[in-house]
């Protein structure tokens, strides 16, 4: 037969007194330690988890590859195997990529990056495009 425990009227419901407790009842959230660590909700850890590994993984300024538009124009990035660019630079400003170091060592035939400004320029760059180099479109 199972004991059922009822708390005294007044008290906090699931709230018990120790007398209430059968014999031998061993409180599961007591520790061995008097201090017990602090707890974090999960949402805290997974944060500090994201934060972590995004400032392990940033590319430091030698592994990227720098491009600067020197010209009077606004120009549009892009591959030359991609039609669809992925920076618009207005003149003086930059942008910076990762590039890993087997794209400068063994570079595809097609690894080319291609300026275009609004005055119908086109500049080019490559291959090889490799970290720690800065293009400096226009010149």
């Amino acid at each position: 037969m199972e004991a059922v425990i009822k708390p005294p009227s007044g008290s906090l419901p699931g709230r018990v007194s120790p007398s209430q407790l059968p014999k031998g009842y061993v409180n599961a959230r007591r520790t061995a330690s008097p201090i017990s660590p602090p707890r974090f909700p999960p949402s805290v850890a997974i944060l500090a988890l994201i934060v972590l590994l995004a400032a392990c993984s940033t590319p430091r300024d030698e592994e990227m590859f720098h491009i600067i538009n020197g010209t009077q124009d606004t120009v549009t990035v892009q591959w030359k195997r991609n039609e669809n660019p992925f920076a618009t630079l207005p003149p003086g400003e930059g942008s910076d990529m990762g590039i890993s170091a087997e794209r400068c060592s063994h570079p595809p035939a097609d690894d080319t990056l291609i300026a275009r400004s609004a005055s119908g320029k086109s500049y080019s760059y490559g291959p090889p495009i490799c970290y720690g180099e800065t293009w400096k479109i226009g010149d």
